[in-house]
């Protein structure tokens, strides 16, 4: 890894930095805000809590006008229920603040949020608004009739704060811990100890919890030191970065999400949606771009998000569906589809359904059924042979579908020996990393058993098997024939499921001196996002764009171990630079560009595959993204 250059400017300011007081006092405009919150389902425990674990997607038939739970065996029990929005016990449930609040233009003039703090480090205060002048308003989340949404409330607030003891970064920026003791709106953490959290990296197992294990923390980073006219130095940009979790603040949480005994209380208001345009969307982009085959019929996806959405998240057009109970006219009885997979990319090859028309089907359901009855039973019966439990569990699926004698037997040995590899792969990583090796092998037969369906019905389809039951929907009265089935989604008489959750939540604020501060008169272009400087990556990468296909923004991450002078550019077939998203000298950390489908003279690119590639000192990498309008 090649050292970090800096230069005789930045060198010198660091010094002055170090020399003097250091003091992160101002006051401070909002410029850009991400805020991630994680609700984790727990269980009804609370007195406030609906008897509930979750939201879940029952398989029914139309009958008589209406639609019934399938119930082949007529046990009373419906044959199958899964997961919807919300999960079940221990699913985790992402909600992300708009995305337009990472440019300063969306955010102030669209988004509606426009807030001052002023903060008096020597005293341990801040006040909010920091401009007396104006109120101050911030994006939150709120619920009403069990529905929970984004939105932005006015806020003021008096703070009392921590600081602990600084660190200058070679680049003059300082970095403090910092906490919030004391608030009528805001979580309350400790301040981490840069001097020994910052800047390391950290996985989600070992974060920087300046105190006991379950810990909210804070820290803040002052940047672009500048010297005033009377000779002192103030900081041009600020990031606020926290996490934060629920519970009480003298055991490690955030004062937040509890009663007044301190026992876990919060709810997650949940509707499920649905759409009408996302399978028609990629049936038309897969049969052009990928050759899939992907048929239509009469009922919307579940949870789909719309595949010809409108760039920004809070104008119309998204084509949601909500159910009758929030005021919508769907009712909750749709497909579940899924054409991008774990990777979040269409085509892509990891789709589960991708043998069965990209639906969940009878033909899927039923080799789940097969897969999982065969292993479990092999392995009850001798634990110690994983190898031949995986092929017993092959060797159902491939029965199951018609196949007999040597032919089934040689489709269950492939695959199992697929399988048997991922297995011993995934005990030896496991292991590795101080897993128990009994622990390891009974988590990895599961893990591998979850994709064994996938490489089961896999294998029968490249051995000529009619598994492709995604071209019509079940038929009760012909069940043989498979085809597409139909969910019903939990939903309460009116509003939403109030599911209980625990949640964590992580806020990434950046702020410029009121000194600084000059109103946007249009949005960024491109629109880089600082670097939130949590950990700096131990090696150069170049992520996947996200989304793609995008119509018309796609954001662009990479990774860069050291403060280097970097290119980011798109290219288009023909190996033209269509744009040039940045060129310059970038600090060491996790960057985002967004890229908004238009040339270095802003005129729109037309539809098609492009290149992105960055070039950063003896590094460089090259991905794919697809542009559809």
């Amino acid at each position: 890894m090649k050292s970090r250059v800096i230069s005789i400017a930045t060198f010198l300011l660091a010094m002055m930095v170090i020399g003097e007081a250091q003091s992160i006092t101002g006051s401070y405009q909002l410029h850009s805000v991400r805020v991630v919150y994680k609700n984790h389902v727990r269980a009804a425990d609370h007195a406030d809590d609906a008897d509930i674990d979750g939201v879940y997607s029952t398989w029914v038939i139309p009958y008589g006008g209406t639609y019934v739970a399938m119930d082949a065996d007529a046990d009373g029990v419906a044959d199958l229920k899964v997961p919807a929005a919300g999960g079940g016990l221990g699913a985790t449930v992402t909600v992300e603040s708009f995305p337009e609040a990472r440019d300063p233009f969306w955010l102030i003039n669209y988004i509606g949020v426009d807030l001052t703090v002023a903060l008096d480090q020597e005293n341990g205060t801040a006040i909010i608004p920091g401009d007396p002048t104006k109120p101050s308003t911030y994006p939150t989340t709120a619920t009403e009739n069990c529905v929970t949404q984004l939105t932005v409330a006015a806020v003021t607030d008096n703070q009392t704060n921590t600081y602990s003891d600084p660190i200058v970064l070679q680049n003059g920026n300082v970095v403090w811990g910092f906490g919030i003791q004391e608030s009528t709106v805001f979580d309350w953490f400790k301040p981490i100890n840069p001097k020994v959290h910052y800047p390391k990296k950290r996985g989600d197992n070992h974060p920087p919890f300046p105190g006991a294990p379950d810990s909210s923390w804070g820290m803040m980073v002052g940047r672009n030191a500048t010297e005033n006219a009377d000779g002192t130095l103030r900081f041009k940009n600020a990031t606020l970065r926290w996490h934060a979790l629920d519970g009480p603040y003298e055991t490690g949480g955030s004062d937040s999400g509890i009663d007044d005994d301190g026992a876990l209380n919060r709810q997650l208001g949940v509707a499920v949606t649905a759409d009408n345009v996302t399978i028609p969307g990629m049936a038309a982009w897969g049969a052009e771009k990928a050759g899939a085959v992907i048929n239509i019929g009469d009922y919307p996806m579940i949870g789909g998000r719309g595949f010809d959405h409108d760039k920004l998240s809070f104008t119309p057009g998204q084509q949601l569906l909500t159910h009758t109970s929030v005021g919508g006219t769907w009712d909750g009885v749709g497909y579940i589809f899924d054409a991008r997979g774990g990777d979040g990319i269409p085509f892509s090859g990891d789709e589960p359904f991708q043998f069965t028309g990209y639906y969940m089907t009878a033909n899927f359901v039923g080799a789940v059924g097969a897969f999982g009855t065969a292993l479990q039973t092999a392995l009850a019966t001798d634990p110690t042979d994983p190898k031949a439990a995986l092929t017993a569990a092959a060797l159902a699926v491939a029965e199951k579908f018609g196949l007999t004698g040597a032919t089934a037997a040689a489709v269950a040995a492939g695959v199992a020996d697929l399988l048997y590899a991922d297995y011993g792969a995934a005990v030896q990583a496991m292991v590795a990393a101080g897993m128990d090796p009994v622990q390891a092998a009974l988590k990895a037969i599961t893990d591998v058993g979850t994709a064994g369906v996938v490489k089961a019905v896999g294998a029968l389809a490249a051995a000529g098997v009619s598994v492709n039951d995604g071209t019509h929907d079940f038929d009760a009265t012909n069940p043989t024939a498979g085809g597409r089935l139909l969910f019903q989604i939990d939903a309460a008489t009116a509003g939403g499921l109030c599911v209980p959750v625990f949640q964590t939540r992580d806020v990434f604020a950046h702020f410029t001196n009121v000194e600084d501060w000059v109103a946007p008169t249009g949005p960024i272009k491109p629109l880089t996002i600082i670097s939130d400087e949590t950990s700096v990556p131990f090696q150069y990468a170049l992520h996947n764009n996200y989304p793609n296909p995008f119509n018309p923004v796609t954001t662009i991450s990479f990774d860069l171990p050291e403060e280097i002078h970097t290119e980011v550019a798109v290219y288009n077939m023909m190996g033209q630079k269509v744009r040039t998203l940045h060129s310059g000298s970038m600090t060491a950390g996790r960057h985002h560009i967004l890229f908004d489908g238009v040339d270095d003279q802003y005129r729109p690119l037309g539809s098609g595959v492009y290149f992105y590639r960055i070039v950063a000192g003896d590094f460089f990498a090259t991905k794919k993204m697809m542009l559809i309008k």
